[in-house]
C-alpha cells in the first residue's frame, strides 16, 4: 500500500499551504518546533513503514526521534565569510541542529543512523537571504536524496589579498540557544559598506569596489545579450578600421587633391573650433557674503583650511567683514593653503567691486572707486608683510614669514595688486632695511625680479640699492661674519650687470659706487674685465659732463645764477610745474632785464634743438607779464641789441612774439610807437640791405589778432623800410590757390582774386614769414573745422543717401597726413594742437591712431603749449565711444598708451589701456591655428585694385602659414618698398602694416628673410634710397634702427678683412644713412603715417 505523501506536493495551493506552514513553524520559535518537520511518512506511519518510500516535506507535524542521524549524517554548510546575515544564519542553523540531536537521543536512543534524504525545516533569521542562491545554501526544495558527505567542515576561504584584516576563526563557538530568544529585527534598509580594510588609491577611492545598483547596461537582457554576451568595446566604423593611405594617396596624385585636402582639413579645423568653443555666456558669480556669528566664521574658516572640504561647499556663501589685513591674518593663522587663500581674496575682491557697480554710480565713479580699492587693498598686504617682518622674534616667526612671503608673492603674480604702487613699496622697503633682515627681502626678491628689471627707473634704483647694501656690508663685515651675504649680494649684481648693464649708468653717485662695484667682478676673467671697464668708461665719461653731479657734489661750487637759470630752463618740466617754475626763476638774484634777457638767448641759442623752448619761454613771459613786469620792453631791447648777422637764431625769437601776439601778451602798438619814435624804419639806400632785427619783426607779426589801424600802420611802416606789402598778399592768395586747386578733396572755397596764378615749384614751408604762415595756419584750421561741421550736418540728416555723404565729408588718413606735414614743416604747433584737438572727434581708428602718435612724437611742446592732458583726454573719450563698435583697435591703444605711459599722473588711464590689450591679445591668443589658404595666396595680383582687399582677406583667413606662401607674399611687398612702383595699387605705408602682420605668422622665418633682403639690397647697384625703404619698416618695428646700423657696420668691416669691394658706392651709402637720420626735418611726406612712430 503506498504512502499517500510519498510524491512531492506540487500545485499552486500546495506552494500557499507549505509556505504557511513554514512561516506557522517559524514563529513557533527556536525552543519548540525547531528539530521538527519530518512527517509520519518516514517510518510507515500508521499503514505501512516507509523504508522505500520518497521523503517528502510534513507540514503538519513532526517527528523528532527519526531527526537524529539525518542531521548528524548532513555536512555543515560551509559559512560565508563577506556577509554579516549569513554568519547569522549559520549560528542559527547550529542551535537548530543541537535541538535536534538531543530530542533524537531523548526519544530513540540506540536507532540506526542510516537515514533516507529528508529536508532540514527553514528557519526564519534575523534577515532573509541575500538571494535565491544564498536560500538554497541552507534548504532543500527539490525533495531528492542526498548523500552524506563528512561531518568535519571544509576549510575556509584563503584571506583577501592586500591588506585583509579579517579571517574567519574556524574555532569560534557556537552561541547558547537562549541568546536566539531576544533577537532584534532590522527595520531600516539595507546599505552597502565599503569594506575598510580594502585597497585604496591617492584620492583615497576604494579599489575594485563596484557595488551592483541593477542600472548597469549589463543588467538589460535582451536578444544580443543572450547571443553574444555584454562587452563594452565600441565597434570600429568600416571606414576607419584600415590606414587611410590609400584615399589619400589618390589625392595626392591628383594636381588639384592637395587643393582640396586644403579645403578640407581647413573645414574641419573650423568645425572644431565651432564645436569646443564655449558659447553660452558665464553663469559663474561671486559667492555672496553674509553676517555668521563668530563660532560659525571660525568654522567656515577651518574648513576652508583643510583639503579635504571641497571648495564648491563653501562657496555657497562666504562669512561677512573679512577683508583687507584680517583675511591676510586669517589665512595666516590657520595656515589656508595658499591656493584658496587666493580664491577667498578673489571672492572677497569681486564682492567689493559689485558693490560699487552696484550703487548706481556713474561709469567713471566706479572706475575711480574700484581704483581706490585696489590701492587700499595693496596698502593692506603691505601693512601684512612688515608686521610678519618685524614680528621675528615671535615664535614660529621662519614658517609665518615663509607664508606671507609666499602669499604676497602669488597675489601679485595673480595680478591682484597695484604693481606699480607694490614694487616702489619693495624697493623702499630693500632700501630701509637693516643687515639683519636684508636676506628676508632677497629671499623673494627672485619673484619680482622680471618687473623690477626690466624699465630702468626701478632697474637703476635697484642697482644703487643692492650697491649701497653691498658697502655697507663690506665695511662692517670685521669677523667674516658677513660673508654669506656678500656672497649673495655680489652673485646678484653680478647676474644683474650681466642682463641689464644700462641700469648701472648712475652719473650722479658714480663716486660712490665704484669701489662696490669693482668688488662684484673677478678681474682675472677676461669678459668680465671688460664690461667693468665699459662700465667705468660711461660713467666716467657722463659724470664729467652731467650738471646735476655738479650740483650734488659735496664739493661743489655755486655756480653764476645765470647758469643756475639755464639748468631750471634745460630741466624738463611737466605741463603744470610752470607755475613753480615762474616762481624759481624770479626767486634767482637775477634783474628782470638779465632774467629775460637769458630766457630769449635760451629760446633762440643754436646749442638747443627743438620748438618746445620757443612755447615754454612764451608761457613763462606770459605769467611774468600778469605779475606787471614789463616784458615788451625787455624783448625789444634784446632785438635792438642783435644785429641780422648775429649767432643767435633770431627766427625763434620772431616765432616767439608772433606766439605772443596770438595770445595779446605783447602790445604791438607800442612796437610800432618804439619805432617811429627813435626812427628805426628808413628806407634802405641800396637794394637788398639787410633789415636790423627790431624792424624786420614787422614782417612777422601775424594779422589775425590786430586791429585795422594798427594793421595798416605796420604795412606803412613795412613800406617804408623798402618791403613790399603787396608781394605778401600776392603770395598768401597763391598759396592758398595752390592748395585749393591741388587738394580739393580737402580744401573748399575760393580766394579774393581770380586771376591768381599757383606757386611754380614746391612751396618751401620753413622760409616763410610768420605772417604768412600764421595766416596759412589759420585758414587751414578753418578748414578743417568747416569740414567737421558739413560731416555733422550730414550725419543729422535722415536721408539714405547719409552714409555715403558722411564718408565723403570724413578727413581721411591722407589728408591728415598732409596738413600734418604743412603745420609741421612751418612750425606751427599751437595751430596743430587745434588741429589735433578738431580730429579727436574722428571716427576712423586710422586717424585717430595716427593723431595720437603726432601727439606722442611732438609731445614737449604741446606739454609746453599745455595742451597735453586736454588732447589726451579727449583721445581717451573718442577711444572709449569706439572701442564699443570697431573690433580693430589694437594700434589706437598701443599709440594711447605710448603717450600715457609716459605721464606720471595718468596711472588709471595705463591700467585701463593694458587690460583692454591684454584682452584683445588674449582673443588672439584663443583662436584654434587654421592654416592660411595656399590658393588664395596663388591668386594675388599687385596691380588689381582690390589688392589690398584681397590681402586682408588671405591674413584674416587663419594664423599659421607655411613658409612659400610667407615668402610669396614678402616679395610682392617689398617691392613696393624698394622701387616704389605705382602700378602696385596699395602705399608704402599700408606695404610696411601689411609686412608687419605678416612677421607675426612665423617671425623667425620673416626676419631671415628682411636681412637677406636687407644685405643684397645694400650689395646692389644701383641701390635704393634707404629713406624710401626704412622708415615705414622702422615705424612698425620690422627693422630696427641700431640693429640696420649695426649690420651695416659689420658688412663694412667684413669688407676691409677681406679686401673684398662687395658694397658698392660707400659714401653714397653713408650719405644714405645720414638722410635717413634727418628724416624728421626733410622729405616727411614720403610716408607721414609712419614717420611720426619712426622718429619718436
Amino acid at each position: 500500500m503506498s504512502n499517500p505523501y510519498s510524491q512531492p506536493p506540487t500545485g499552486l495551493s500546495d506552494q500557499q499551504t507549505a509556505r504557511m506552514a513554514l512561516q506557522q513553524q517559524a514563529r513557533s520559535g527556536p525552543g519548540s518546533d525547531l528539530g521538527r518537520g519530518l512527517g509520519p511518512g518516514r517510518h510507515g506511519g500508521p499503514g505501512e513503514p516507509g523504508t522505500n518510500a520518497s521523503p517528502v516535506i510534513d507540514l503538519t507535524g513532526s517527528n523528532d526521534e527519526d531527526d537524529e542521524d539525518l542531521e548528524s549524517s548532513r555536512p555543515s554548510k560551509r559559512l560565508r565569510i563577506d556577509t554579516k546575515g549569513h554568519d547569522e544564519i549559520a549560528r542559527i542553523l547550529n542551535a537548530g541542529v543541537r535541538l535536534v540531536q538531543g530530542a533524537s537521543d531523548d526519544v530513540n536512543d540506540g536507532k540506526n543512523a542510516e537515514v533516507t534524504d529528508q529536508n532540514i525545516p527553514f528557519v526564519e533569521i534575523e534577515r532573509p537571504p541575500a538571494s535565491f542562491q544564498d536560500q538554497l545554501a541552507y534548504i532543500s526544495v527539490d525533495g531528492g536524496g542526498q548523500q552524506p558527505q563528512s561531518s568535519s567542515s571544509p576549510l575556509p576561504l584563503p584571506p583577501r589579498p592586500r591588506r585583509s584584516l579579517f579571517m574567519r576563526d574556524k574555532t569560534e563557538t557556537a552561541p547558547e540557544d537562549d541568546e536566539q530568544e531576544y533577537m532584534a529585527v532590522q527595520t531600516t534598509p539595507y546599505t552597502m559598506e565599503k569594506p575598510a580594510a580594502a585597497a585604496r588609491l591617492a584620492d583615497n577611492t576604494i579599489l575594485d569596489f563596484h557595488p551592483w545598483t541593477g542600472n548597469h547596461p549589463e543588467d538589460a537582457l535582451n536578444e544580443q545579450t543572450a547571443k553574444q554576451g555584454f562587452y563594452d568595446r565600441i565597434q570600429l566604423s568600416q571606414n576607419e578600421s584600415n590606414t587611410a593611405r590609400p584615399s589619400l594617396y589618390a589625392h595626392f596624385k591628383n594636381p588639384n587633391g592637395l587643393k582640396a585636402l586644403s579645403h578640407i582639413f581647413a573645414a574641419a579645423l573650423k568645425r572644431r573650433q565651432a564645436m569646443t568653443k564655449v558659447t553660452p555666456n558665464s553663469t559663474f558669480k561671486p559667492p555672496p557674503r553674509v553676517t555668521l556669528t563668530d563660532n560659525k566664521r571660525e568654522a567656515w574658516l577651518r574648513d576652508l583650511a583643510n583639503p579635504s572640504v571641497p571648495l564648491r561647499r563653501l562657496s555657497r556663501t562666504i562669512p561677512h567683514g573679512i577683508r583687507g589685513k584680517i583675511l591676510l591674518d586669517q589665512c595666516l593663522g590657520k595656515n589656508i593653503p595658499i591656493g584658496r587663500a587666493i580664491w577667498l581674496a578673489k571672492c572677497v575682491g569681486a564682492n567689493e567691486i559689485r558693490a560699487f557697480k552696484r550703487k548706481g554710480t556713474a561709469a567713471t565713479i566706479a572706475s575711480g572707486l574700484e581704483t581706490k580699492w585696489v590701492k587700499d587693498w595693496t596698502g593692506s598686504v603691505q601693512q601684512f608683510l612688515e608686521g610678519v617682518v618685524q614680528s621675528h622674534e615671535d615664535a614660529g616667526w621662519i614658517e609665518n614669514q615663509a607664508y606671507a612671503m609666499r602669499l604676497s608673492g602669488r597675489l601679485f603674480l595673480e595680478q591682484l595688486l597695484d604693481q606699480d604702487a607694490y614694487l616702489e613699496w619693495f624697493l623702499g622697503s630693500l632700501h630701509a632695511s637693516n643687515l639683519d633682515m636684508l636676506l628676508v627681502w632677497l629671499s623673494t626678491i627672485g619673484v619680482y625680479w622680471k618687473n623690477l628689471t626690466s624699465y630702468r627707473k626701478r632697474g637703476r634704483r635697484l642697482a644703487q640699492t643692492l650697491l649701497d647694501k653691498l658697502a655697507w656690508a663690506l665695511n662692517v663685515n670685521r669677523s667674516a661674519v658677513l660673508n654669506p651675504l656678500i656672497t649673495r649680494l655680489q652673485s646678484l649684481i653680478r647676474s644683474f650687470i650681466t642682463s641689464y648693464p644700462s641700469s648701472f649708468i648712475l652719473p650722479l653717485t658714480w663716486s660712490q659706487h665704484q669701489k662696490a662695484l669693482t668688488a662684484c667682478f673677478n678681474t682675472t676673467v677676461p669678459l668680465e674685465t671688460a664690461i667693468l671697464a665699459q662700465l667705468i668708461a660711461r660713467n666716467a665719461r657722463l659724470s664729467r659732463i652731467s650738471p646735476q653731479s655738479a650740483i650734488n657734489s659735496p664739493q661743489s661750487i655755486p655756480r653764476p645764477a645765470p647758469q643756475q637759470l639755464i639748468s631750471l630752463l634745460d630741466a624738463p618740466c611737466a605741463s603744470n610745474g610752470f607755475p613753480l617754475l615762474a616762481a624759481k626763476c624770479l626767486a634767482l638774484p637775477l634783474d628782470h632785464r638779465t632774467l629775460i634777457h637769458t630766457l630769449l638767448e635760451w629760446s633762440s641759442t643754436p646749442f638747443r634743438y627743438g620748438c618746445a623752448r620757443i612755447y615754454a619761454s612764451a608761457r613763462l613771459l606770459r605769467r611774468w607779464r600778469k605779475l606787471s613786469i614789463d616784458t615788451d620792453a625787455h624783448i625789444l631791447s634784446f632785438l635792438a641789441e642783435n644785429s641780422k648777422y648775429s649767432a643767435r637764431q633770431l627766427d625763434n625769437a620772431y616765432h616767439l612774439v608772433s606766439e605772443l601776439v596770438r595770445s595779446h601778451s605783447f602790445s604791438v602798438g607800442k612796437y610800432l610807437e618804439w619805432l617811429m619814435a627813435r626812427g628805426a624804419v628808413r628806407c634802405p639806400e641800396m637794394s637788398g640791405q639787410y633789415l636790423t632785427a627790431d624792424v624786420e619783426l614787422l614782417r612777422h607779426l601775424p594779422s589775425s589778432r590786430l586791429p585795422e589801424h594798427i594793421w595798416n600802420l605796420r604795412n606803412t611802416l613795412l613800406s617804408r623800410a623798402g618791403v613790399s606789402v603787396d608781394a605778401e598778399a600776392r603770395q598768401i592768395r597763391q598759396i592758398k590757390t595752390d592748395l585749393l586747386q591741388r587738394h580739393s578733396d580737402i580744401f573748399v572755397g575760393h580766394v579774393g582774386t581770380i586771376d591768381t596764378e599757383m606757386m611754380d615749384g614746391d612751396i618751401d614751408w620753413a622760409s616763410l614769414s610768420w605772417t604768412v604762415k600764421s595766416e596759412i595756419s589759420h585758414w587751414i584750421r578753418e578748414q578743417v573745422a568747416l569740414k567737421l561741421r558739413a560731416q555733422a550736418q550730414v550725419q543729422n540728416q535722415p536721408s539714405g543717401n547719409a552714409t555715403a555723404q558722411e564718408t565723403a565729408s570724413m578727413i581721411k588718413p591722407g589728408q591728415f597726413y598732409f596738413l600734418r606735414y604743412i603745420l609741421e614743416r612751418m612750425g606751427d604747433f599751437s595751430i596743430l594742437a587745434d588741429v589735433l584737438k578738431l580730429l579727436s572727434q574722428s571716427s576712423n581708428p586710422t586717424v585717430l591712431a595716427s593723431v595720437t602718435d603726432t601727439l606722442n612724437h611732438h609731445l614737449p611742446s604741446f606739454t609746453a603749449i599745455g595742451a597735453t592732458m586736454d588732447l589726451l583726454q579727449s583721445f581717451a573719450i573718442t577711444y572709449s565711444k569706439l572701442s564699443k563698435t570697431e573690433a580693430h583697435v589694437q594700434d589706437l591703444i598701443v599709440s594711447l598708451l605710448d603717450v600715457a605711459i609716459v605721464i606720471p599722473s595718468e596711472a588709471s588711464t595705463v591700467a585701463v589701456l593694458r587690460r583692454d590689450l591684454a584682452r584683445y591679445d588674449k582673443k588672439s591668443a584663443m583662436a584654434a591655428s587654421s592654416p592660411v589658404s595656399e590658393h588664395m595666396a596663388d591668386t594675388l595680383n599687385p596691380v588689381n585694385p582690390t589688392f589690398g582687399g584681397m590681402l586682408d582677406q588671405l591674413l584674416a583667413s587663419g594664423n599659421c602659414m607655411d613658409d612659400a606662401t610667407l615668402m610669396r607674399i614678402f616679395d610682392l611687398l617689398i617691392q613696393k618698398l624698394e622701387t616704389g612702383k605705382a602700378d602696385i595699387s596699395i602705399t608704402s605705408s599700408e606695404a610696411a602694416r601689411y609686412l608687419a602682420q605678416l612677421r607675426l605668422f612665423n617671425p623667425k622665418t620673416f626676419d631671415g628673410l628682411m636681412i637677406k633682403r636687407v644685405i643684397g639690397m645694400i650689395h646692389t647697384s644701383p641701390r635704393p634710397k634707404l629713406s624710401h625703404f626704412l622708415p615705414p619698416l622702422i615705424g612698425v618695428g620690422c627693422i630696427t634702427l641700431p640693429a640696420f646700423f649695426g649690420l651695416v657696420k659689420r658688412l663694412l668691416l667684413d669688407a676691409d678683412k677681406t679686401g673684398e669691394n662687395n658694397i658698392p658706392d660707400v659714401l653714397h651709402l653713408r650719405l644714405d644713412m645720414l638722410s635717413v637720420l634727418a628724416l624728421g626735418t626733410t622729405d616727411q611726406n614720403t610716408v607721414p603715417d609712419l614717420v611720426s612712430k619712426f622718429t619718436c
